[in-house]
């Protein structure tokens, strides 16, 4: 292939890949749950994609393709990160469980035991320990946010560590 060729095809790639950056960045989003790497994901599977320019098939559309890109790209770095932050699981779970919730929020670690802590209980019982570990809300605000007693919550609370006991033991 001629250098004329081969840089229009790049050109109509880089502009394939640009009309199609919101999804894009969307995609990495869903995956990799970080704004910035979600960007950076991007960047790469642009990269990625001129790369591999050789390998598009003019006749099928150009989303799927690029789609599995970063989706791929994605993946690799999750994995990456994830066994980055294993060799600190230790030392993080360590410390007292209020400090690994306000420090760590932003880590995989903690995105991980989020999803888990959503997907284990009730709407009530996961809106009651957001609110007392992750906002710090005391029993008598709890009470009050959620218009009940202060045995309530109590109980609420005791009944979501008890659950989620059972359930992070599995970890």
């Amino acid at each position: 292939m001629k250098l004329d060729e081969q840089s229009r095809a790049w050109n109509n790639l880089a502009a394939l890949c640009s009309t199609h950056s919101s999804e894009a960045l969307l995609q990495a989003k869903i995956i990799i749950r970080d704004e910035y790497l979600a960007m950076d994901i991007v960047q790469d599977s642009i990269v990625k994609v001129l790369e591999n320019w050789y390998m598009f098939d003019d006749s099928k559309p150009f989303w799927p393709w690029y789609k599995k890109i970063i989706t791929n790209i994605a993946k690799n770095l999750y994995v990456k990160k994830k066994r980055e932050i294993s060799t600190q699981d230790q030392e993080i779970m360590n410390q007292p469980h209020t400090v690994f919730l306000k420090e760590n929020c932003t880590n995989l670690i903690a995105r991980e035991f989020w999803d888990i802590v959503h997907a284990s209980l009730t709407k009530r019982q996961y809106q009651i320990i957001t609110h007392r570990y992750l906002l710090d809300m005391s029993y008598e605000q709890l009470a009050k946010n959620f218009n009940v007693g202060i045995g309530t919550v109590s109980r609420g609370l005791n009944d979501s560590h008890q659950k989620l006991k059972k359930v992070l033991e599995k970890y």
